[in-house]
């Protein structure tokens, strides 16, 4: 990834191309048939790279990938190392992404959202880009995509505004999804061709069945369609998502409802994405029931204005503003959630500690309890709804003080900048990873994510991590050719469930290591954060491999016969397992 943005990063400046990346930042309970969707497919898909890992050992085809855990923040983190411009959205991801393009100059937009193309309060001025055909050449000299011509696609479909709305409606988006009404188009419509495919075949019936109907009462001529068609069926249901969705394009096409800062004063902008009933329906069953309605005490306004600057221009973790400002967070599935439970548990679970101290650190709960002690009364929990991938209703957790010593406020971990305040910060950031020794205190910026996430899976009993493992996984880190790409590119390790599994909890766990050192005011510069610069998964699917046999276990020959890391190797592996139960076991020379 690295080393394609930095062709990127080549290309633009010898084509004087600047480029802007806007992220979708947004997280509260409107967004939950989304990301159950997104969640689905992607259970689907790890179901079948188990399924090939297990009878073929190599890696899954391209099109089941999986992105890790932490790809957004690393990828945000990479844009900016090389100089790219990144915002996030924090409300309505649409609305804002829009609010941009019309206050900031720019040439051309690449998407694939049909949101864009045909709302006319997009500039004129403003070239769109198919984000499908958005590559770099073969020689990695220009870059090459489609432009998408309004011009003549309004040409080309022939069709009224009323009508462009219906097809919208129709042809799949979030609310009304295409398989749940392609039905609708007769047979008639649905002219067969050798060079078509299934897809082009139902847009060109769908253009022909809008056509047919009326500008003027196109809405309710195709309702009674959908009450005729699914007579026996919840008719009712279709043709509410229907009449929704074409209200939604209907007022994208008319105008652009709120700007960002009444959005975040009026959090009902989302009302107009889905039907008014389907909203009633998920407040009344989430945020009406006692034991799923998270519990916070008022973030400071000063804090809460910070972190909105910051996750706007994508300088802070995506997981910290919607948990300051409602409490809540959604995760997205990854390839260890689903996996056999004879090699590790859930990753979520694991890291379920490391996520309640981190939210009492972002609440700054050691100082409410203590203020609370003072007046002799029991402070009140505080209690963060947790969305997780493989269930249907949330999960409370809560927000729990560090026991060893009483951790900064968060205003002082943002704001100080006294130095006896960063020391405290860097105390702050190990101790909740149960790593606050004076040898993590000294270590080497680059060396301390990784090493402390070791040592946190190391004293989890469901993360199964062996000595062995441990090996692989330091000698993975001090590795010279770690991020040497044509090295690693000529290495062909055959996966084991048990290595990608592995892999995929500690790249999890780099992600709430990402998480701690935002709360803790950046003790360390985000760049040390960033998994390319202590990981790489087929080097480690390869010294794993190494390590499993017999005769190449060593750990010379994990370090590839240089007698130099060894040393530095045993230091680092003394102090992840030093007071741990793991120093029962056996160490592999």
């Amino acid at each position: 990834m690295v080393v394609h943005l930095s062709l990127i990063r080549a290309v633009a400046n010898q084509k004087n191309i600047e480029f802007v990346f806007f992220f979708d930042g947004t997280a509260d309970i409107s967004r939950y048939y989304d990301w159950n969707a997104v969640n689905t497919r992607i259970n689907d898909n790890v179901s079948r790279i188990w399924n090939h890992i297990q009878r073929k050992g190599t890696p899954p085809p391209r099109a089941w990938f999986i992105h890790p855990p932490t790809l957004q923040q690393s990828l945000k983190g990479a844009l900016r190392l090389y100089g790219f411009e990144t915002y996030t959205s924090s409300v309505n991801h649409r609305n804002e992404m829009l609010e941009h393009l019309l206050t900031h100059p720019h040439s051309a937009f690449v998407t694939s959202d049909k949101f864009y193309i045909f709302n006319p309060k997009l500039p004129n001025s403003i070239k769109l880009l198919s984000a499908s055909q958005f590559r770099l050449d073969c020689e990695s000299t220009s870059i090459r995509c489609s432009r998408i011509d309004l011009a003549e696609l309004s040409n080309q479909l022939q069709l009224s505004s009323a009508q462009k709305n219906a097809f919208l409606a129709l042809s799949g988006n979030h609310i009304l999804p295409r398989h749940e009404i392609m039905t609708i188009v007769e047979p008639e419509y649905l002219q067969k061709h050798q060079n078509w495919t299934a897809s082009q075949m139902y847009i060109r019936g769908l253009l022909n069945f809008v056509k047919k109907h009326e500008d003027t009462s196109i809405c309710n001529s195709i309702i009674a369609k959908i009450a005729e068609f699914w007579i026996h069926s919840d008719h009712k249901s279709k043709a509410e998502k229907f009449r929704s969705a074409f209200d939604f394009f209907s007022c994208a096409n008319l105008q652009l409802k709120k700007s960002k800062k009444e959005a975040l004063k009026t959090p009902s902008v989302h009302v107009k994405e889905r039907s008014a009933e389907k909203i009633r329906q998920v407040s009344d069953i989430f945020q009406s029931k006692p034991e799923w309605s998270a519990k916070l005490r008022p973030a400071n306004q000063n804090i809460l204005k910070i972190a909105q600057e910051l996750h706007t221009s994508g300088q802070l973790h995506p997981w910290i503003f919607p948990l300051l400002s409602n409490g809540e967070v959604f995760f997205t599935g990854a390839l260890e959630d689903i996996v056999q439970r004879k090699y590790l548990v859930r990753s979520l679970e694991v890291t379920k500690p490391l996520r309640q101290i981190l939210y009492g650190i972002l609440f700054s709960i050691s100082s409410s309890i203590q203020k609370e002690y003072r007046k002799k009364r029991k402070p009140d929990p505080i209690l963060l709804r947790e969305w997780h991938p493989n269930n249907r209703v949330p999960k409370l957790v809560r927000a729990l003080p560090i026991q060893t010593w009483k951790t900064p406020d968060l205003k002082i971990l943002w704001l100080s900048r006294r130095p006896a305040d960063f020391n405290r910060r860097v105390r702050t950031l190990i101790s909740t990873f149960l790593s606050d020794t004076p040898f993590f205190a000294e270590l080497q910026p680059n060396l301390v994510i990784p090493l402390i996430v070791l040592r946190y899976l190391n004293q989890q009993p469901g993360s199964l991590l062996r000595v062995m493992d441990i090996n692989v996984f330091l000698s993975v880190i001090l590795s010279p050719n770690l991020r040497n790409v044509a090295f690693t590119s000529k290495l062909d390790p055959n996966l084991t469930q048990r290595g990608v599994a592995l892999s995929s909890m500690f790249i999890r766990c780099c992600e709430h290591a990402s998480f701690a050192n935002d709360i803790c005011g950046q003790p360390l510069p985000p760049e040390y954060t960033y998994p390319w610069n202590y990981f790489d998964g087929k080097l480690f699917q390869y010294k794993l491999a190494l390590a499993s046999r017999s005769d190449t276990s060593s750990l010379l020959n994990l370090c590839f016969e240089d007698h130099r890391i060894i040393p530095l190797l045993e230091s680092l592996r003394a102090a992840i397992l030093e007071g741990t139960p793991s120093t029962l076991i056996s160490i592999p020379k």
